[in-house]
């Protein structure tokens, strides 16, 4: 038995195109979905359905999650719709939602489960299922469920020190020959982020991983370094800020550098350059080739 990519039918016309989901025909003997580059799965035992389902899952847009929560650790995690909706289930079945938060140490890792039945084209309804059980760990958490419904989590502010995020720097595709304009910033890691980015019509020269701190409340620093050779020139502000509550709220943001190349110059050159990004002192190098 295998899954098998879907067109799904959207919950309303207000929901984007193609979330990222899954669909697969399980019988009495059980089965797993896994969404492909995301960490979420669903693993159904043998015994917990009286006869075959077709079982659907899918992420849900970050924008259609019906959270207002502004805390740090709030939208850390994606959004599941698990279909049938209201199916119940004879045994536990076991739910992997990735996260992006960086955990304190020596504190008790635990999570709010939440869980939403609500009308198409609505928005959710959150309830917290305080008796669900869970294991919350540095990179998911293991959610045993009984029923289907839309599924989320939240982790306490007090037991975050950070979230993971990914900083990158990309060219405009729309850039002209002699001017350029490259898109230093970040975007939150954890599935369907990313898309913050290509939305913006732009090739990603470079990204690293980095740890967005939330002690300080400090602002990310995009930082202009230098080019090497001198024919092409920067000359605006060398630092350029994304304040804190964006990155702690926001899944993704940028900041625009332009570079020239010097009047005269007859043909185009490739071009070495170095940005940083990052907290305070503790900034990650953002080093490519422009060509």
């Amino acid at each position: 038995m295998s899954a098998k990519s879907s067109s799904l039918k959207p919950i309303s016309d207000n929901l984007p195109s193609n979330p990222l989901q899954m669909e697969l025909w399980i019988n009495k003997d059980g089965g797993v979905l896994e969404l492909p580059d995301t960490g979420v799965s669903l693993e159904i035992p043998p015994g917990a359905l009286e006869k075959d389902h077709l079982i659907q899952m899918r992420i849900m847009p970050y924008h259609f999650q019906g959270d207002s929560d502004l805390s740090f650790s709030s939208n850390s995690s994606v959004v599941v719709e698990l279909l049938p909706s209201n199916l119940k289930l004879l045994k536990l079945a076991k739910l992997i939602l990735p996260h992006c938060l960086v955990l304190k140490k020596g504190c008790e890792w635990k999570a709010k489960i939440y869980s939403s039945h609500h009308e198409e084209g609505t928005q959710p309804l959150w309830r917290p299922q305080p008796d669900t059980p869970h294991v919350l760990t540095e990179r998911n958490c293991v959610i045993n469920l009984n029923s289907f419904s839309w599924k989320k989590f939240k982790v306490d502010d007090k037991k975050v020190k950070g979230k993971r995020i990914v900083l990158y720097a990309a060219k405009v595709l729309s850039s002209s020959k002699s001017i350029t304009h490259i898109h230093v910033g970040y975007y939150w890691d954890k599935p369907g982020c990313e898309k913050i980015v290509s939305i913006n019509e732009v090739s990603v020269l470079v990204k690293q991983s980095a740890v967005f701190l939330k002690k300080g409340q400090l602002p990310l620093k995009c930082h202009f370094v230098k080019l090497d050779p001198p024919a092409w020139t920067y000359g605006s502000e060398e630092v350029k800020k994304i304040p804190f509550n964006t990155v702690a709220n926001t899944m993704g943001q940028f900041r625009i550098f332009v570079l020239n190349i010097k009047e005269g110059t007859k043909e185009k050159p490739e071009c070495t350059c170095h940005f940083e990004a990052g907290q305070g002192s503790e900034l990650v190098e953002l080093l490519f080739i422009l060509k």
